[in-house]
């Protein structure tokens, strides 16, 4: 069976995952920059399947809807993230069912899928990384080791399997992980003014933060999946 297209945009992202794992060891700038392709191309496949098994979109049209978004983590993730949760909100909002206490639940959901889309849009604003990037490349190893720590253990995995919780899995993780890979695909490839030029030779020594980066983006694509194969589509 031939893959569909958000199938072919995940397993884009799980090879530059596996080369994010090859490169750790050797180059941890050119890992760092596979990771945010990675991130970036799961949001992607993640896009492309709601606007087609929910909003009905045929391939070609989500095809070009996801890929008019910039390759840049700043300029495209937020308004993808934004995208991603209206859908679902119109999912949700078309259900039918007579049991009050789930519609109770669903209406709680769409509330909070809204505090969500207000707060994906300030995200950027609220973190100011572009005021403050040298100190954020700094300060690289501690940030990442603090989210990974508010996204693992037992109790996360037991929500990140449970099937009625695979959106706001996503969304939670897609949305702490866009300040770890913020403008990567130029700060781990090229030697920047702004950062006096050390900006290759700071991020050469985040060997641990790769790894916890490589799990997160692991999980992420683990949440993905498990949506694929919930609807059949894998």
């Amino acid at each position: 069976m031939v893959a569909r297209l958000y199938q072919q945009f995940l397993s884009a992202a799980k090879m530059d995952l596996d080369a994010a794992r090859v490169l750790n060891n050797n180059n941890g700038a050119a890992a760092l920059f596979h990771l945010q392709q990675s991130y970036e191309k799961s949001i992607k496949s993640f896009h492309i399947f709601n606007s087609i098994e929910i909003h009905g979109l045929s391939s070609d049209d989500a095809y070009s809807k996801a890929t008019k978004y910039s390759h840049k983590v700043d300029e495209s993730i937020t308004e993808l993230l934004v995208e991603i949760t209206e859908i679902e909100k119109i999912r949700l909002e078309k259900v039918v069912n007579n049991d009050p206490k789930y519609n109770q639940a669903r209406n709680n959901s769409i509330l909070q899928m809204d505090q969500f889309i207000t707060e994906i849009k300030n995200l950027p604003q609220k973190l100011q990384l572009d005021n403050k990037l040298m100190t954020h490349i700094q300060n690289f190893g501690s940030y990442v080791e603090s989210i990974h720590t508010a996204h693992s253990g037992p109790n996360q995995e037991s929500i990140t399997s449970s099937p009625d919780f695979i959106y706001f899995s996503f969304i939670s993780l897609a949305f702490s992980l866009y300040p770890c890979v913020y403008k990567l695909e130029s700060i781990s490839r090229y030697p920047l003014k702004e950062f006096q030029y050390k900006n290759l030779e700071l991020l050469a020594n985040q060997d641990r933060a790769c790894v916890l980066i490589i799990e997160l983006v692991s999980m992420l694509i683990d949440i993905i999946d498990r949506e694929f194969k919930r609807f059949g589509k894998t």
